[in-house]
């Protein structure tokens, strides 16, 4: 946790937490509560110290604007493999005559994303305390957003490991189901062609049609993790099959599918998921296509969007940093005509503020999990907002 005191009296809380999806190997490290906890006290605690309380956007681009010195261990791939083992790699344990030493490197870099997300979270709460209203006041005021809000539906994330379904989880309020892939065996899981992934959704469209009500819609959310285009070679006519095929398992629900494909190169996954949609648009296929993974700044939601490379984007608040990056991305997403977005929270940390975000921005959905403290979790998020309607509705 981190905590910032307003005028000796009060002390508004953040918590930062480890990022998701964020991959930067050798640029940001695993989160390190002592290395944070340096960080702050060395370089944002002077930093803020005496700042006004007034302004949350500025405060905040403060914050993302700071630098900390680091040193970071860079490790050169060799360009070309010897075709025989030299004394002298023997001796070093190098297995290439031309690989080059392992470098320390000293960089300035932005703060760790963590450090961000927490700060920010106790700026905005401190801003809103100082103002006292909720949070959800202070950053519609901050950004002129329109006002009153709306409740915002909420996208369940089922437990990937024993995914279940309660009939009270079923309801107009929970509008997405979600089921994540994992495991690096796509041909395992999902079946040679696809066909065990396609009797699971069938199986699970089934579950909700026994579960819940007759009138009861949800859109099926399969984030796939790349597992289609491992199972296919990215090849886009294949993938394509393989989403007529789940989108026909998972009638009559309307299926989204995140990250059908992954590829390292953000240019090259962007030209392949263009191609996805266009050969879906072309078929009238009626599929959603996501993003999620490697979503990590304002500048990789801008190219999505701008591309008009998938339906939907999903936006882990973690992994964008600081609360206003990610108000600022889901306000590109509603500008963006061909995508919308998501909220991605880690229920364990500040599930309320990330509600009043919701509740100010409007993003389209609000995720929750149904791991094995889901009950809590939806319960946590659903409450959160509906107290916060009331209260808001009773003000007026």
């Amino acid at each position: 946790f981190v905590g910032l005191v307003i005028d000796g009296k009060q002390v508004a809380w953040g918590h930062c937490v480890q990022p998701v999806n964020h991959k930067q190997p050798g640029v940001y490290p695993s989160f390190a509560a002592k290395e944070v906890q340096q960080t702050i006290q060395k370089v944002v605690g002077p930093a803020l110290t005496g700042q006004p309380v007034a302004d949350f956007k500025g405060l905040g681009a403060k914050v993302d604007a700071m630098r900390e010195t680091a040193v970071i261990t860079h490790h050169p791939k060799p360009t070309k493999q010897s075709n025989s083992v030299s004394r002298r790699a023997l001796l070093t344990g190098k297995l290439w005559d031309n690989a080059p030493d392992t470098k320390q490197m000293t960089v300035k870099r932005p703060l760790h994303p963590a450090i961000r997300y927490g700060v920010s979270q106790a700026l905005v709460s401190a801003l809103a305390q100082k103002r006292d209203i909720t949070l959800a006041e202070c950053i519609a005021s901050e950004y002129n957003l329109p006002w009153p809000p709306r409740p915002i539906p909420i996208h369940l994330e089922l437990d990937s490991e024993a995914p279940t379904l309660e009939a009270s989880w079923l309801s107009p309020k929970i509008q997405s189901l979600g089921y994540r892939i994992t495991g690096d065996n796509p041909q395992t899981q999902l079946g040679t062609n696809g066909e065990r992934l396609q009797q699971f959704i069938r199986q699970l469209a089934e579950l909700i049609t026994r579960v819940g009500h007759s009138s009861y819609q949800p859109t099926i959310h399969l984030d796939a993790a790349g597992s289609l285009g491992q199972l296919f070679d990215n090849d886009a006519g294949r993938v394509l099959g393989a989403l007529y095929g789940l989108e026909q398992a998972a009638k009559p629900y309307q299926l989204r599918v995140v990250d059908p494909v992954l590829l390292d190169a953000q240019e090259a996954q962007i030209e392949l998921m263009c191609q996805l949609m266009e050969y879906v648009r072309m078929r009238r296929m009626n599929v959603q296509l996501a993003a999620g993974a490697g979503i990590n700044s304002l500048a990789d939601v801008e190219a999505f969007v701008q591309a008009a490379a998938v339906h939907l984007l999903t936006l882990s608040m973690p992994d964008l940093g600081s609360i206003h990056q990610v108000i600022e991305a889901i306000m590109i997403c509603q500008k963006g005509k061909t995508a919308t977005s998501t909220t991605n929270i880690l229920l364990e940390g500040p599930a309320e503020t990330a509600v009043h975000v919701a509740l100010a921005a409007q993003p389209d959905l609000l995720a929750a999990s149904a791991g094995p403290h889901g009950r809590r979790a939806l319960s946590t998020v659903h409450d959160e907002m509906t107290r916060t309607l009331v209260w808001l509705t009773a003000k007026t």
